[in-house]
């Protein structure tokens, strides 16, 4: 267990608190990596927060919290991830990935505090830069170009809080899984039943673990090396490669269907190529992540042990 659990009430109020360590406010904290983040600074006294204790859509709210809790950091794991759902809900797509960030921000500001910030690959186009009649990761300086509500809106919140505060972290990663419902879990479901599996051919991107990315968090603010960074997992796959890999690794003898993106008549558009290359990282020497097949095996060990 952590140090201290730290809560709040939906009015900001806080509960309990001790210890010296480095207070971190994690909003976001029943997700995948809001999860992990809380096992990874353990030694840290965590605010953990979700949408119903600190909804960081309303202003007021946001700044009493930061105000009273005082916070060294905050690590903003809070989106509205569901890109089908985004394209039909606009509006609440912009208020938690953009304005809610905004709203961090600006309280971060006041009190001068470091604000850690995920994003997507969505920010891009899907297709990859072409160099030399060649295909490349994306890296950092490349241009944005959404093509999604969810990818318009993640840029805002990336240009607000680019504009509103210094000390940021800004990191872009994809195909994250970690603690909670996601593709491997689908997959294995699937897998262990009579139903039929099907696989898209055509998505390319790094499944990377939000275990790999916690412990960039960690490296980040202990370097206090602010800046906006790309953090995924080493190497890249096919959707269809990544759920082969994982019924190889769990010994699951079972034939997978491959389709293409048009076959699931989903409402977003998924990209085609979302391989970001983790460049200023690898530059500065910093952290460097596993490969995705690495990890992939370390969480599928951890699942066996349920």
């Amino acid at each position: 267990m952590p140090k201290a659990w730290l809560f709040l009430h939906p009015v900001g109020k806080l509960l309990f608190r001790e210890g010296e360590a480095m207070k971190i406010l994690v909003t976001g904290a029943n997700g995948q990596l809001g999860k992990t983040i809380g096992r990874c600074f353990m030694e840290d006294d965590l605010v953990l927060t979700d949408i119903n204790s600190l909804d960081i859509t309303k202003e007021t709210v946001v700044f009493e919290a930061i105000q009273v809790i005082k916070p060294d950091v905050i690590i903003n794991c809070a989106a509205y991830t569901d890109v089908d759902k985004c394209e039909k809900n606009q509006s609440q797509a912009y208020e938690v990935n953009a304005r809610g960030v905004h709203n961090l921000a600006l309280g971060a500001s006041k009190i001068g505090c470091e604000l850690v910030h995920i994003s997507t690959d969505y920010v891009f186009d899907g297709k990859g830069i072409v160099e030399n009649g060649k295909r490349r990761p994306y890296q950092e300086m490349d241009q944005v170009n959404p093509k999604t509500i969810y990818g318009k809106t993640k840029l805002l919140g990336e240009q607000f809080l680019q504009e509103t505060i210094e000390n940021y972290y800004l990191i872009r990663t994809a195909w994250l899984y970690g603690d909670g419902f996601n593709f491997i879990k689908r997959i294995l479901m699937q897998g262990y039943s009579n139903e039929t599996v099907s696989v898209v051919t055509d998505q390319i991107g790094t499944p990377t673990s939000t275990d790999q990315l916690a412990r960039l968090i960690k490296v980040l603010l202990k370097e206090k090396s602010y800046g906006s960074y790309h953090g995924s997992c080493e190497g890249s796959c096919t959707r269809y490669e990544y759920a082969r890999a994982i019924f190889d690794r769990m010994g699951i003898n079972k034939s997978i269907e491959p389709i293409t993106s048009k076959d699931l008549k989903q409402l977003a558009r998924r990209p085609s190529y979302s391989v970001l290359e983790n460049k200023r990282l690898n530059e500065k020497g910093i952290f460097k992540f596993n490969h995705w097949e690495e990890a992939l095996v370390e969480y599928l060990e951890e699942l066996k042990t349920l």
